[in-house]
């Protein structure tokens, strides 16, 4: 089958020329292509009707591929309430691969350990969709404060059956180390980074996509 994108639509002269082939022959119309006579002029002005619908049919067969999208790219986004969920990235590309995630059909996206591809990660789908940096792991991995050696910060009073169903979701906000991270960097910053309020509601919407509704997820900063 031949490429969408091996067809063009009709030039003006070539609309002309088409719609003209049929015309029956015979001396009213056998100046039909001569480009000085009224006939051709005549038929020229029917055609322009038949160039644009082949142009409009063109860019409906390409625009429903969105590998090839690009003039109907905010009738995909609209039709997906993207602009209503998440914002709308920045180049043709990425915003293909973003509407790509969120109509495909993953059985599952994993977290990244264990993950055999990674393009069914949940931090590469957040990473297309939204393009924010984010490192996640299963609390049951994480040092609490009953679990030796220690980490910093200590988790206490999480149960340990609570802590394998919870996702901690690190977010990259492009910021140095916290004051309550070891080990320490120079200079020391005397205030707790906060995760944007506005960056954690959309990741609750991607988190939504992905996670499974008996996991829960708690944000921390990615250092």
């Amino acid at each position: 089958m031949k490429s969408i994108l091996s067809f063009r639509s009709f030039k003006e002269e070539e609309a002309q020329n088409y719609l003209a082939q049929s015309y029956p022959k015979g001396r009213i119309f056998a100046n039909r292509f001569d480009k000085d006579k009224n006939i051709y002029k005549y038929i020229l002005c029917l055609s322009t009707p038949l160039k644009t619908v082949t142009g409009q049919f063109l860019t409906l067969a390409k625009n429903r591929d969105i590998d090839l999208a690009d003039e109907l790219l905010d009738e995909w986004e609209k039709s997906l309430k993207l602009p209503e969920r998440f914002p709308i990235r920045e180049t043709i590309e990425n915003r293909r691969i973003a509407l790509k995630k969120l109509i495909s059909k993953y059985p599952t996206y994993n977290i990244r350990d264990g993950a055999v591809d990674d393009d069914t990660t949940i931090e590469k789908f957040i990473e297309d969709v939204l393009g924010i940096t984010v490192e996640i792991v299963s609390a049951g991995t994480v040092a609490t404060g009953s679990s030796f050696p220690l980490g910093f910060p200590i988790q206490f009073g999480i149960p340990y059956a609570e802590r394998q169903l919870l996702l901690i979701v690190k977010v990259d906000i492009g910021g140095g180390l916290a004051n309550n991270q070891f080990p320490l960097s120079f200079p020391v910053q005397f205030f707790d980074a906060q995760i944007p309020d506005a960056t954690k509601d959309l990741l609750d919407l991607a988190l939504e996509e992905t996670v499974p509704s008996y996991q829960n997820w708690e944000y921390e900063i990615l250092v």
